[in-house]
């Protein structure tokens, strides 16, 4: 199920939330908060705009090194230097193949959603997600559904 999400929905789901991979199946390579607890699009801005890829699932992204097919060939060093971090980073990523991926809604204590959390105000005033709503993901577009979003609404 896709969800009819804009870039400002993406940015609060991904500074409410920490995705444990599980099988990879459903996460988004670039903008899921699998990478120790970011999105690779945040960490790596520019080799994400020079994707030529950007809507691949993490398993299917680090099948046969797919990602790194997907990079545009002409990199400049800002671009050399991100993709030689982010391969070192995924290295010794491992996906487990019986089990899901798991959303953890970092503002309650049990790390579960509720309907509440989505009640006008719920990121205003002193919330440490207030000024973070608007921005983590910055200008960067995540295109497609996000796969996490659908199964965040759902049982996880």
């Amino acid at each position: 199920m896709q969800l009819p999400l804009d870039d400002e929905d993406r940015a609060l789901f991904n500074a409410a939330t920490r995705v444990d991979l599980g099988n990879g199946k459903r996460a988004s390579f670039w903008c899921s908060r699998w990478l120790q607890g970011d999105a690779p699009a945040t960490l790596f801005p520019a080799l994400f705009q020079h994707s030529k890829r950007k809507n691949r699932t993490v398993k299917d992204a680090l099948t046969d090194s797919k990602w790194v097919r997907d990079v545009d060939h002409n990199m400049s060093a800002q671009i050399i230097g991100e993709f030689v971090d982010l391969w070192v980073r995924i290295q010794d990523t491992q996906l487990l193949p019986a089990q899901e991926h798991r959303i953890t809604w970092l503002r309650t204590s049990d790390g579960q959603y509720t309907a509440k959390l989505t009640a006008p105000g719920s990121f205003s005033g002193d919330s440490p997600l207030a000024d973070q709503h608007t921005g983590e993901q910055g200008g960067l577009r995540c295109r497609g559904g996000i796969s996490d979003g659908a199964a965040a609404f759902g049982p996880s």
